[in-house]
């Protein structure tokens, strides 16, 4: 006699075996917070920030609507400890990749923006005297491809309907960098470089 499966009795006996959570929750297997506190991320990048390369885990850099989050990992606990915070960015984030640096300067970078598509090569620095915070997003590059998305839609386009779309190719001096204009009009291929002030 072939064997039946009982869903309702295989929920039972989970919901059994962990005290105070209600049968209709779903049960993760492993379950662990990491956050020192309650931030929601919509995309997400490792990158060295604050960190040496060769001595130091990376930053933990998040994007949530117009607000970027860089984290340090906390070597005893484990933990992710917010580190700083840059809100009010002048658009909603909706790229973020990390462009490596030589030895141990800080990573760049690369943010794109929803709407109109641009994106922006930026570094954390050093806020200068009498600012009200400690730390800065310097942009050392910004990229406007709206004039590109409206000659390949052979007319304007409302930014609604311009859905950017990027990957980047990174090499030790050099990365390409590919978006999708428009949800798919086109496709602008740019070649970043860098030099002894950054990338450009």
């Amino acid at each position: 006699q072939p064997s039946t499966y009982n869903h309702h009795q295989y929920r039972t006996t989970m919901s059994a075996k962990t005290r105070g959570v209600p049968s209709t929750r779903p049960i993760h297997p492993c379950l662990l917070s990491v956050f020192d506190g309650n931030f929601g991320a919509e995309y997400s990048v490792w990158a060295h920030i604050t960190t040496t390369r060769k001595k130091q885990l990376p930053n933990l850099v998040t994007a949530q609507a117009n607000t970027l989050r860089i984290y340090v990992v906390n070597e005893k606990t484990g933990k992710l400890e917010l580190y700083d915070s840059f809100p009010n960015l002048s658009g909603s984030i909706c790229y973020l990749e990390s462009l490596p640096s030589v030895d141990n300067d800080a990573d760049s970078l690369l943010i794109g923006f929803a709407g109109h598509p641009r994106l922006a090569v930026c570094s954390v620095q050093p806020a200068p005297p009498l600012t009200a915070s400690s730390k800065i997003l310097l942009t050392s590059s910004l990229i406007d491809l709206t004039q590109a998305c409206m000659d390949a839609s052979l007319g304007s386009v409302t930014p609604l309907e311009q859905d950017l779309i990027a990957t980047v190719l990174k090499r030790r001096d050099e990365a390409t960098l590919a978006v999708v204009l428009g949800g798919g009009v086109a496709v602008a291929a740019i070649t970043l470089e860098r030099n002894e002030s950054g990338w450009r």
